[in-house]
């Protein structure tokens, strides 16, 4: 065969590989115009995007009573066991006096004994089989030392030490009338008292929305602390929440709609664990074909021009969207699934908002676009004296800010500008595909062998020169 003949295997060859790249890289609606495929992806990312929205408001709904309940027991709980507590005097809430001390300690415990007695709301005491579990009072010390200010001297051993001791609540509907508290305390040595219990209460504002309650369990803490030993013992109660599904319930008139409406609920969820499962699969297969064709493109640069692909290069073939789908598929999966097992709230409410925000942001992909419609919004100016430094601030960030971008705006423009110029600079890959040759349409299968090609391109390239 001469060698005139030759060229035609290899051109062709050439051209189909530059035409799988080229179709790589086109968007869903020229992939649509030159296969006639249909962008399933783009329908899944757009049903997407209106479950998982759904998702997100049915939950923050739910949640936002689960929040209110937990801040209004907090708030309860700061006015059950903190002596003339004030929401007005929680970060100034401290004693000065060792009385003041042993009357705020003793008071805490005589509240929490009486509070069958005391309490509007719920709240019982946690049970371990057939007792309470008990109230816990922890002193931390310094293992030994004395100071003496007048003398400009002390003797201190910086081992802190712990002492823990119980005390047992008694359920009965008689007032507590002996004293709880039998204590002693040395304050040169003394660090921190903290006062730890548990309670328990159940969600009933949940009913109303035909909805199943949930049960809480609270540990609340008390703390009394004197690190500093300023004269001043600043005390807080704070409180960490479990919650869980009461094991055994029953609902008069409503039991109907609430069982409903929570296997509805976890029906919706696994329909969403399904279609993101779906989209996950179908991202992953992209990002995989990506890497592929990268590896065959490494290879066909390697074996024909003896050239080392660059890096910029080999990343076109990873699309970034891809990947922040996939992402946020695992995240609201991840969601789905600690929502249906009550697993954890906060968890679950981290991972199903990121992942909403990275399947809005991911849509963009196929969009194009984002409109941003800031609201700007003041209530009153009737205290003016107030607000000057406020809005002096906020005058001079924006003014920072759109500094900034003006500075990097101006610069884009003057790259672009030097880009008409001179020319836009094109990689070795951009350049391969532009001189794809000009088809209104590209055949579904075209497979192309590189070893192939880089042999018949090899052996023209001996006879007579041929730039692909």
């Amino acid at each position: 065969m001469s060698s005139d003949t030759n060229p035609q295997p290899a051109d062709e060859e050439l051209e189909k590989f530059r035409r799988k790249l080229k179709y790589f890289f086109m968007n869903p609606s020229d992939k649509y115009k030159a296969r006639g495929k249909k962008p399933w992806k783009l329908m899944l990312q757009i049903i997407k995007i209106a479950v998982v929205t759904e998702q997100l408001v049915w939950f923050g709904l739910s949640n936002q009573m689960l929040v209110q309940f937990k801040e209004e027991n907090l708030i309860t709980f700061r006015h059950l066991f903190l002596l003339n507590f004030t929401d007005a005097s929680r970060d100034s809430y401290a004693v000065h006096t060792q009385r003041d001390v042993y009357t705020h300690i003793s008071y805490a415990i005589k509240q929490f004994l009486m509070l069958p007695n005391t309490t509007v709301g719920n709240h019982e005491y946690q049970r371990e089989g057939d007792a309470y579990t008990p109230l816990t009072i922890c002193l931390q010390f310094y293992s030994n030392g004395s100071i003496s200010p007048a003398n400009e001297t002390f003797n201190i051993d910086a081992r802190v030490h712990e002492e823990c001791f119980k005390i047992s609540p008694m359920v009965s509907s008689s007032p507590l009338t002996s004293h709880p508290l039998n204590l002693t305390l040395n304050f040169e040595r003394l660090l921190s008292v903290m006062v730890k219990f548990t309670l328990k209460a159940t969600n009933l504002q949940t009913v109303q929305h035909h909805e199943l309650p949930d049960c809480y369990v609270f540990n609340i803490m008390i703390r009394f602390d004197n690190r500093p030993h300023s004269g001043i013992i600043k005390i807080d109660l704070n409180n960490d929440v479990d919650i869980s599904k009461c094991r055994d319930w029953s609902i008069m008139c409503f039991v109907f709609i609430a069982a409903s409406n929570m296997y509805m609920m976890v029906v919706f969820d696994v329909v969403i664990i399904i279609t993101l499962a779906v989209s996950l699969v179908l991202c992953t297969r992209s990002v995989k074909a990506g890497v592929l064709l990268q590896f065959e493109y490494v290879e066909f640069f390697s074996s024909c021009y003896g050239k080392r692909v660059p890096l910029s290069d080999r990343m076109e073939f990873i699309d970034g969207w891809f990947i922040l789908i996939i992402i946020s598929d695992v995240l609201t999966i991840t969601a789905s699934v600690l929502k249906i097992a009550v697993a954890s709230y906060d968890l679950c409410s981290i991972l199903l908002g990121t992942g909403t925000m990275f399947v809005w942001i991911g849509v963009l992909r196929y969009m194009g676009y984002l409109v941003f419609c800031p609201l700007v919004a003041f209530r009153t100016l009737n205290m003016v004296s107030d607000r000057v430094y406020l809005y002096t601030f906020v005058s001079l960030f924006i003014y920072m800010v759109l500094s900034l971008f003006i500075t990097l705006i101006t610069d884009t423009y003057d790259n672009i500008k030097q880009h008409q110029i001179e020319g836009e600079p094109v990689s070795d890959l951009q350049m391969f595909i532009t001189q794809c040759k000009k088809s209104n349409h590209i055949s579904v299968k075209e497979n192309t062998d590189t070893h192939l090609i880089c042999g018949i391109y090899r052996q023209q390239r001996s006879s007579k020169k041929i730039h692909c």
